[in-house]
């Protein structure tokens, strides 16, 4: 079976697909993230990167939502782990996530496939073991358990606790998250 976990965010969605009849590892996972820097638009062995150009909040929810929708389509993913909604986001920010989103789960609900929504506080529980683990405690989780740096791998400079490293992490947990439960 193929399985992927989504974390769709206004920064930088990722989503990461496994196909079980390999083992498990991240090195067997293919990813994909998206990001407004034209930097990332490379391939980075196993990590595809997306940049995406868009003209207003609807435009790069859509345009996401497609490219998202096609990478399913194209990998034939059979299941999807989707990272639910934070409450702490800003206020006004979490509707427009919320409708990109919403898009998104129509279209994966249209296409027949079928999505579990995880609650961000199960997901980092079942990483890190606090539900309230932030995204540098995400990461630190992800390095340990893999022995990989994603930063490195990336060229990312200066924080690595923010977008694209924190959203691969993010999709790789909500996957690993779906294929132990």
């Amino acid at each position: 079976m193929i399985f992927a976990g989504i974390d769709y965010s206004l920064n930088g969605s990722a989503v990461s697909i496994f196909d079980d009849s390999f083992p498990i590892s991240f090195k067997n996972t293919k990813i994909w993230f998206f990001s407004k820097i034209k930097k990332y638009n490379q391939q980075y062995d196993n990590i595809t990167g997306l940049h995406i150009e868009y003209d207003s909040i609807m435009d790069r929810n859509i345009k996401t939502s497609n490219i998202i929708l096609d990478i399913l389509l194209t990998n034939k993913v059979q299941y999807v782990g989707l990272e639910g909604y934070s409450f702490a986001s800003k206020v006004g920010r979490m509707f427009d996530i919320a409708e990109g989103c919403g898009s998104l789960k129509e279209k994966m609900f249209l296409s027949n496939i079928p999505v579990e929504i995880i609650p961000p506080t199960t997901i980092k529980k079942f990483y890190t073991g606090k539900g309230n683990s932030n995204k540098v405690k995400m990461i630190e989780s992800f390095h340990s358990k893999h022995n990989i740096h994603l930063d490195h791998i990336l060229g990312v400079s200066g924080k690595i606790d923010s977008s694209p490293v924190a959203d691969i992490v993010d999709s790789y947990a909500i996957l690993e998250y779906i294929l132990q439960n």
